[in-house]
Formats: structure tokens, C-alpha cells, sequence
């Protein structure tokens, strides 16, 4: 026990990067889950606890620049919903920070204090603060800040605030 303890401390305090993985033409794979606090009314009503999780998978079009499709599921109170996205993702600091955008559709139906609302033609405008720990030259884990814009038919219902943990392959 002691060993494995000491080979993940080990490997968290000499996390190094290979400039090799962000650069153009390699491919990104990636899965992240999150618990978020998210409030669905204009006027700020009361949360709800959500579950999300998002597959990604993108190219390297140019040095530190990503960008690719998604696939979402998120769980509210029972109801489930999926759908899809697009994402842009810019790395920082030789590939240690990143800054993403995305922008997922679907037809989620979603409780809040009780009530369904259903979002017919829904999509969540996202822009992501995140760090990249690298476990190898291929491998992350990736803490990140997401905040998220809920529109429903063109028009704004809500906003999330999500603190999100995920794990990257770099090929």
C-alpha cells in the first residue's frame, strides 16, 4: 500500500507535459462528469442537483488549438436527457491551462421544485477554465470551471456554475 501511495504522489509532483501531444494533427479523446447547482427560472429561482457527463473527441488543427464534437447525458431528479455538441479548446502555459467554448443541442426535460419543464430545441452555451495535469505524455486529469448558458427556443432560462473532473487521451 505504501508503494502505491508513493508512485501517485510521485507521479502528481513530476507532472511534465510533451509538447508532442498538443500539437497539430494529434487527436484528443476525453470524458468528464460533473455535480453542479444549476438555477433554470429568469429571475434566479432555487437549484437543482444534476448529474452530467460528456464524451469529446477532437483534432489538433493547429498547435495548442482543439476542436471536435461532443456527447452529453445529463440526470435531473429521475429524467434523463441527452444530446450534442460542438467545442473549441485553446491550451495555455505549453498545454498546463485551457480555455474552451462549446455549444450542445438537445431536447432535455428537466425538474425544477418539482415542476417539469421541458426545453424543446434546448442548447447550453458553455466557456470552460482548465488545468491539464499530466499524468504521461498521453494522460490527464482535468479539474475545470465551466459556466453555462441555458437557452430554450432562442431565449435565455438559465445559467449553471459547474465544477467538473475529467480524463484526457492525447494521441
Amino acid at each position: 500500500m505504501k508503494k502505491i501511495i508513493t508512485i501517485i504522489c510521485a507521479s502528481i509532483f513530476t507532472l511534465s507535459i510533451s509538447a508532442q501531444s498538443v500539437d497539430q494533427g494529434n487527436m484528443l479523446i476525453g470524458t468528464s462528469s460533473d455535480f453542479s447547482i444549476s438555477s433554470y427560472a429568469p429571475d434566479g429561482g432555487d437549484g437543482e442537483v444534476a448529474i452530467k457527463l460528456q464524451s469529446h473527441i477532437g483534432y489538433f488543427f493547429m498547435d495548442y488549438f482543439a476542436g471536435g464534437v461532443s456527447i452529453n447525458y445529463i440526470s435531473f431528479d429521475g429524467e434523463t436527457a441527452s444530446g450534442f455538441g460542438l467545442f473549441g479548446r485553446y491550451y495555455l502555459m505549453d498545454g498546463q491551462m485551457y480555455l474552451q467554448s462549446g455549444f450542445n443541442t438537445g431536447d432535455p426535460l428537466v425538474k425544477v421544485n418539482g415542476l417539469e419543464i421541458p426545453f424543446e430545441d434546448g442548447a447550453t452555451i458553455d466557456l470552460v477554465v482548465g488545468y491539464a495535469a499530466w499524468l504521461n505524455d498521453q494522460v490527464t486529469l482535468e479539474p475545470a470551471l465551466k459556466y453555462s448558458i441555458l437557452r430554450s427556443d432562442g431565449e435565455k432560462v438559465g445559467t449553471s456554475i459547474d465544477l467538473t473532473m475529467g480524463l484526457g487521451f492525447y494521441f
